[in-house]
């Protein structure tokens, strides 16, 4: 018993003297930054100055990358559902690791799916900043807007079929599941009708995107905060990076004290 409080004393003293050489280092991290930004980045620098440089050349490489990132979510997306589909055609109803990589299949479609419909996203609001600060007259710039426009409403389009293709092929490979991709209560009723190995996996992921999603706050949070001093982005992300940390923490415990109120009742 005594060795066992010795070794538990001996690991907390361990703990304690490697937080506090992490927060040690983080400072000097943070000195050695301050300092060498102060002496060589100019004083008049501005994140402005650096998106008018750039925004001739955004003026191709934004519609172009929509562009490719939309062929290459159709390519994929094609791919792995007939894949998929394959599959299941050939499975004889005995042989689960046939069933398996066609749920496999299907999960890129999926995944892929979400990351190809976020970054589409992302790139039409690089485009709008670009058009808000442009100060070229070029005449096919109209007509970039509108393509613009359009690859997002495709993308938004695509998004939409493609999940419910998705959730479709699923629900044929595993009737039990429940849930109209359109209907907004989707979530809850896919949940209700998965199995609690199914549940495990949901629950462990986003526990696992959580820490993830806490730590990434963390780092936005510094990147912002260091971006404000040097660049002159201002206040307004380090507002949004703190509006999203606080929304994680409040609905993970909120949700928590729920569950565990219920355990106990």
């Amino acid at each position: 018993m005594k060795v066992e409080i010795k070794n538990k004393n001996k690991t907390s003293r361990k703990t304690i003297l490697i937080f506090i050489l992490f927060m040690l280092a983080c400072g000097i991290g943070g000195y050695i930054v301050g300092f060498f930004g102060g002496m060589y980045l100019p004083e008049n620098l501005d994140i402005r100055d650096i998106g008018m440089a750039l925004s001739p050349y955004l003026n191709f490489i934004v519609p172009s990358l929509s562009v490719l990132l939309l062929i290459i979510e159709i390519l994929i997306y094609v791919l792995s559902f007939r894949r998929a589909k394959r599959l299941y055609k050939t499975w004889d109803g005995e042989d689960e690791s046939h069933v398996e990589k066609a749920e496999r299949a299907l999960s890129v479609c999926g995944v892929a799916c979400n990351i190809f419909y976020i970054l589409e996203i992302f790139l039409f609001s690089v485009w709008i900043h670009n058009m808000m600060s442009y100060q070229g007259n070029d005449k096919y710039i109209g007509a970039l807007d509108i393509a613009m426009v359009v690859l997002l409403l495709l993308t938004v389009i695509l998004y939409t079929v493609f999940q419910k293709l998705f959730v479709d092929a699923a629900k044929k490979i595993n009737p039990e599941k429940r849930g109209e991709v359109l209907s907004l209560r989707f979530n809850k009723q896919w949940e209700k009708s998965c199995d609690e190995a199914e549940l495990f996996v949901i629950y462990k992921s986003s526990y696992a995107a959580f820490k993830k999603v806490n730590f990434t706050c963390m780092v936005l949070w510094l990147v912002s905060l260091i971006g404000d001093i040097f660049l002159k982005i201002g206040l307004i992300p380090v507002v949004f990076v703190t509006i999203i940390w606080l929304v994680l923490l409040v609905s993970y415990y909120r949700e928590a004290a729920k569950l565990e109120k219920k355990r106990k009742n």
